[in-house]
């Protein structure tokens, strides 16, 4: 399981990620006791965009290439936290 903290593009907020198994979990506090939010990456693709500046953008695409969600990570601290959650070990 990784567990990342995250910046979510949408809410511009502060927020923890837990990907566990097929699905990622999106949580307000790393202390929150469920998730606000539960997305199924099944048949979805990670895309790694080019760092820009202390960030750098995930997108979770379909099949068809569309964006279904968008993930800015702050690098300030583990410059390869977007790299990691992008290609779990």
């Amino acid at each position: 399981d990784l567990f990342h903290d995250i910046h979510i593009h949408i809410q511009n907020k502060k927020r923890y990620v837990l990907v566990k198994g097929t699905n990622l979990f999106v949580f307000v506090r790393e202390d929150s006791p469920s998730p606000k939010y539960a997305i199924d990456l099944a048949h979805k693709t990670v895309n790694l965009h080019p760092i820009s500046g202390h960030s750098q953008i995930v997108t979770i695409e379909d099949g068809f290439g569309d964006i279904d969600y968008k993930f800015r990570f702050e690098l300030r601290e583990n410059s390869d936290l977007a790299k990691n959650f992008s290609n779990p070990p």
